[in-house]
């Protein structure tokens, strides 16, 4: 899920090649080298996250350890953010990041740790290296699939399982959750991706089926779906290409492209 929608363009920074594959149409990729690199081969970019106009990525080191951050502003020209050892470099956490929803929202990056507890601990940043540690009132749940930032606030959308249907709802950055429903009404199928939009949060599922909600508890089938033999989804992620909705990252060799054509209700703009 390292494919970014920036500036009319879908975008994919290949590590390995130092340099970064544009599309103007998710067809036709064209790569462009790197005129520099600012951190060692071998650590692979990953939680990838738009934060304050510029594309954060977070590389994870051999050791699990340590991590570190690059950005960019044009996926050509990347600044070597710093190395991040946890929230107390005295005792660094093994694989911080495995299992985190990161989120940029109210002016700082905002992580969730899906780690087995009562509640989730939440960590916020504006640097990405001093990260402070908060703890929530957000139950802790395996199948809390994704951290989306709409109007205001936080939502914590499902996977879309059977075992777990609820949605929650925090108002003062992730501190304080309030549960909007313990069974949003959506039939029993994986989550693929969630994203928020000018019309609400639109939510695609390994069904095929796409659903729209504008305030997380009313919850809307749409009108369109995924093609025949679209089968191994989850690995996409729905990215906006001008007024177009695409799903990049999926299929058997996460290759695939899909896009939204012949809406029968407005999708809204991606925000």
């Amino acid at each position: 899920k390292k494919v970014a929608s920036v500036d009319g363009s879908l975008v994919f920074p290949e590590t390995s090649g130092h340099r970064t594959w544009f599309s103007p149409d998710a067809v036709n990729w064209a790569p462009t080298a790197w005129p520099d690199w600012v951190i060692d081969d071998g650590y692979p970019l990953s939680y990838k996250v738009h934060f304050n106009g510029e594309m954060w990525y977070f590389g994870t080191a051999a050791d699990s350890y340590y991590f570190d951050f690059v950005k960019s502003s044009d996926f050509l020209h990347w600044t070597h953010v710093g190395a991040f050892e946890g929230p107390s470099p005295e005792t660094p956490i093994n694989n911080f990041f495995t299992n985190m929803l990161l989120v940029a929202h109210g002016g700082a990056l905002r992580a969730f740790r899906m780690k087995s507890a009562s509640f989730v601990t939440a960590y916020s940043s504006t640097d990405g290296i001093t990260w402070a540690t908060h703890e929530t009132n957000l139950p802790y749940n395996f199948y809390i699939a994704k951290i989306v930032s709409f109007g205001g606030s936080l939502y914590a959308i499902p996977k879309g399982l059977a075992s777990y249907k609820a949605v929650y709802r925090s108002d003062d950055n992730g501190l304080t959750w309030t549960l909007l429903t313990s069974d949003w009404g959506i039939p029993d199928s994986t989550l693929i991706d969630c994203i928020a939009t000018t019309e609400g949060l639109l939510a695609v599922f390994t069904d095929k089926e796409t659903w729209a909600s504008n305030d997380g508890v009313a919850w809307t089938k749409k009108a369109y779906t995924l093609p025949s033999g679209s089968d191994v989804l989850n690995n996409g992620v729905i990215l906006p290409l001008g007024s177009d909705l695409f799903m990049v990252g999926c299929g058997t060799t996460q290759k695939n492209v899909f896009k939204l054509v012949e809406a029968s209700g407005p999708v809204g703009i991606p925000l």
